[in-house]
């Protein structure tokens, strides 16, 4: 990447007012200026408790702002056809005129377990590109050292991700209504209907009737999603922030992060899209493999179901990929190691 401004560098470069030594990154790469950026910052170069402190804590702040759109797109991803919301729009509309503001967080304690997941998922991340740097061609490629980190990433927390989203996702779906007389209706039932919604309630129905095998119900198809998807993310992200950065060497490196993060969410979402639908549908309504919830999708939508629910999901993937790599690489920044 091309030369960002100083300003960038600080917390990589600075030297710590407390002890006045130079950062570790900076005396192990003997770097004394702002001559490299900061999505190279290794897993060698982090204050491992700084790390799994800081993250954590952001990370459940962008959740905040992030779930509404994830709780939209799954709606829309698991309806037939248009016949509770006519697009992303009137889905807000209809949530918040039915619902309140409490819809658009509906099993957002369940799927913030994730979190847990979360941290594995960047500890595979960072562990992968470091040790990648010792195979056959990937150690002369940052491309592709992001490419298989992101897949190997995806892999590990799938295990963990699958069984709360399952239950998450019902969460999210139950209890929907879109009339005035629906919204009386649940009102009026309120009791029983937050029984129902209850995570636990959900998770022992779950395992009542389908065992742990149900907790990985569509497991192998969010494995096609996941894997694929951030290969092409991590991939893609490393190549925009090398081009934007060779291209506008002086433009703030977080800006350079967040255009190349919000660029790469796009891209690996629309060309996973097909498979996302899938694996939700196949999840939620509980169907018996990838080829009938493929045949029952078509059956509904015909080639439609292709861009199901995209425009929320490119809403929630633009967003999200460049606040999380925005807030990804400050993490980072802030984590690096000093003596």
């Amino acid at each position: 990447m091309g030369k960002p401004c100083r300003e960038e560098f600080d917390a990589m470069t600075a030297v710590d007012p407390e002890n006045n030594a130079m950062s570790a990154y900076q005396r192990e790469h003997n770097l004394t200026g702002p001559t490299q950026s900061a999505h190279t910052i290794g897993w060698d170069d982090l204050d491992k408790r700084k790390f799994y402190v800081i993250g954590p804590t952001m990370m459940m702040s962008l959740r905040l702002i992030l779930y509404p759109p994830m709780m939209v797109k799954t709606r829309l991803q698991v309806q037939q056809g248009t016949k509770l919301y006519n697009g992303t729009f009137d889905a807000f509309r209809k949530i918040w005129m039915y619902e309140g503001w409490r819809g658009f967080y509906k099993g957002f304690w369940t799927n913030s377990l994730g979190i847990i997941a979360g941290q594995c998922y960047v500890t595979s991340l960072e562990l992968t590109k470091h040790h990648a740097k010792a195979l056959p061609y990937l150690d002369r490629s940052e491309t592709g050292r992001h490419m298989l980190a992101g897949g190997v990433a995806a892999i590990v927390t799938q295990s963990i991700v699958v069984p709360v989203d399952i239950v998450s996702q019902l969460q999210m779906v139950k209890g929907q209504v879109t009339t005035q007389a629906a919204h009386e209706a649940a009102a009026s039932n309120h009791q029983q209907e937050s029984k129902r919604k209850n995570a636990v309630a959900i998770a022992r129905g779950i395992y009542s009737s389908q065992g742990v095998a149900g907790f990985y119900r569509g497991y192998g198809v969010s494995m096609l999603n996941f894997v694929p998807n951030h290969s092409i993310f991590w991939a893609t992200y490393s190549m925009m922030s090398t081009a934007v950065g060779r291209a506008a060497p002086d433009s703030p490196l977080p800006l350079i992060q967040a255009a190349s993060g919000c660029t790469a969410g796009i891209v690996a979402s629309t060309l996973t899209n097909p498979i996302d639908v899938t694996r939700a549908k196949l999840q939620v309504d509980g169907l018996p493999s990838v080829k009938e919830t493929v045949k029952l999708l078509w059956k509904e939508n015909g080639i439609a179901f292709l861009g199901k629910g995209l425009t929320a999901r490119l809403i929630t993937a633009s967003l999200s990929s460049a606040i999380i790599v925005s807030g990804y690489e400050s993490i980072k920044r802030l984590s690096v190691r000093t003596n």
